[in-house]
């Protein structure tokens, strides 16, 4: 295959998870635990994407995210987008000063961005939306904490489909330079 359908297979995999752990959340989740608050699954997606890919192409795919989640949440869509580019934003900062590709600082990071993303979606509402959103802090407390205890599996699982795609896209391109190499 060559090195868009590759991207394009992670770009499709990428929003296959994130619609099939948004829909485990906003309805699985409340048949099996009933009223108990469920952990916040996509964000461990946005995280990994912030976290493993570079800028662009993050803002794009995080782009994409959003309006395939928009159909989960009663949030509007240009809300969605600026909470969503945000966590996105402070992600790649504090990814700039230290950074450790191991699963022990994605679940930190994961309970990191939770946090932040109550702050932020809370802020973000009571500033933009016409009606202020509820402080439910027993409900946000326990998104914070279920979000890190469910980030192991699915950085596991996203680690294991970029080894089946993206590690294909860097020896494509190695062997397209070394076949230009050769007719040098």
């Amino acid at each position: 295959m060559n090195i868009t359908k590759w991207i394009s297979l992670n770009l499709i995999g990428m929003i296959l998870i994130t619609i099939m752990l948004t829909a485990i959340q906003t309805t699985l989740w409340f048949q099996v635990f009933s009223h108990f608050p469920s952990p916040l699954l996509w964000l461990n997606v946005f995280l990994y994407i912030a976290l493993y890919r570079k800028p662009i192409e993050g803002i794009i795919i995080i782009y994409i995210l959003s309006w395939a989640l928009s159909a989960f949440t009663a949030m509007p869509l240009g809300l969605l987008w600026l909470n969503s580019f945000i966590i996105f934003s402070i992600v790649n900062i504090i990814k700039s000063r230290f950074f450790w590709p191991d699963a022990k600082y994605f679940v930190i990071a994961s309970l990191f961005s939770s946090l932040i993303y109550q702050v932020i979606s809370f802020g973000t509402g009571a500033f933009f939306d016409s009606i202020m959103p509820a402080l439910n802090v027993q409900i946000r407390f326990f998104e914070v904490l279920l979000t890190p205890i469910t980030a192991l599996p699915i950085f596991i699982f996203l680690k294991q489909l970029d080894q089946w795609t993206r590690d294909d896209i860097m020896s494509n391109l190695k062997t397209s330079n070394q076949q230009v190499n050769n007719y040098e």
